[in-house]
């Protein structure tokens, strides 16, 4: 691959990388503090779930969908969908109220079900770096120097601070719910 290509290659993935977090830090704010809302939460994790598999269907795209980790992404995808539908169903206390309000209420199984789905996209991820790591770090190629490193890790942090200063700073601004006695009159 052409040096320009493996640049290219790179920038890509930095500039998903970097919009992926800054995106549900920002989609976290919207729905939890200003718009809470079950259906904006439900939006929220739909959201999620579509920015982080962004860069694996631009890949497929891009180049084919016959490496190995296709499986593994594919339980990914099924566990991140069967977490957002368990959420906004709140099922299975809904079929049977009052028997899962200690084991097994849909707030218990949405997080068993987000964990596995996470293990899913870590081993899928270690399995994508694992077959491209040569074609993306050329024995030739310098790795990054500390200082670039921990300036990314600053950029970072301080883009995560401005998103809890902007979300911290609106809280202010949202007026307080009234209590229930000025709504009936008591």
């Amino acid at each position: 691959m052409p040096v320009s290509g493996l640049f290219r290659m790179r920038t890509e993935y930095a500039q998903t990388s970097h919009a992926i977090p800054s995106r549900r830090a920002s989609l976290g704010c919207n729905s939890g503090a200003v718009l809470a809302t079950e259906e904006r939460r439900v939006d929220r994790y739909v959201a999620e779930g579509a920015v982080g598999r962004v860069a694996r269907f631009y890949r497929c795209a891009a180049e084919s969908c016959t490496e190995a980790a296709i499986p593994v992404h594919y339980k990914h995808t099924v566990f991140a969908f069967l977490t957002c539908f368990i959420f906004a169903s709140h099922l299975p206390e809904r079929l049977a109220p009052g028997h899962f309000d200690y084991i097994g209420h849909s707030h218990q199984v949405f997080h068993v079900c987000g964990i596995v789905g996470t293990h899913f996209q870590l081993e899928a991820i270690t399995m994508d770096m694992a077959g491209r790591h040569g074609r993306l770090l050329p024995v030739t190629t310098l790795l990054p120097s500390s200082l670039q490193t921990l300036g990314s890790m600053g950029i970072g942090a301080a883009g995560s601070l401005a998103v809890i200063a902007l979300c911290s700073t609106a809280l202010r601004f949202i007026p307080e719910p009234l209590q229930r006695e000025k709504l009936h009159g008591h």
